[in-house]
């Protein structure tokens, strides 16, 4: 996917953990679909900063977790971790420099599976 994203874009692309982002006012943007939902709760607020201080002030960032309360690793080992509108605004409050722009719900676009997904835009001032 890097390699299509940098042919069709004409850009650079790096592929790294949001963990490991040591990026400052470097991007317009950052797009991190159903990706985070695979970070732990203690560790999504370090994950959060990382991305917010990787933006340009007035960068967007949109991010999208599975819905609910849930924190659990399947026996595969994948681990998910899931937010409400609640527990998003508590997270992103904990940001001066974030202002939340709107949160959504949706439903998954795969007509086998039935998760509802809670969406979020968020503008570093």
């Amino acid at each position: 996917m890097c390699k299509q994203t940098a042919l069709l874009t004409n850009n650079d692309v790096v592929l790294l953990k949001a963990e490991n982002m040591k990026y400052v006012d470097s991007f317009d943007a950052v797009w991190a679909c159903a990706s985070l939902l695979h970070v732990a709760k203690n560790d999504t607020e370090d994950v959060i900063n990382r991305v917010l201080v990787s933006l340009k002030h007035g960068g967007i960032f949109y991010a999208s977790w599975k819905y609910g309360d849930n924190e659990r690793k399947l026996d595969d080992g994948r681990f998910y971790n899931d937010y409400t509108e609640e527990s998003l605004k508590e997270l992103f409050n904990k940001f001066e420099e974030a202002i939340v722009i709107d949160m959504w719900l949706t439903t998954d676009v795969r007509a086998e599976f039935t998760t509802k997904w809670i969406n979020v835009l968020v503008k570093r001032v």
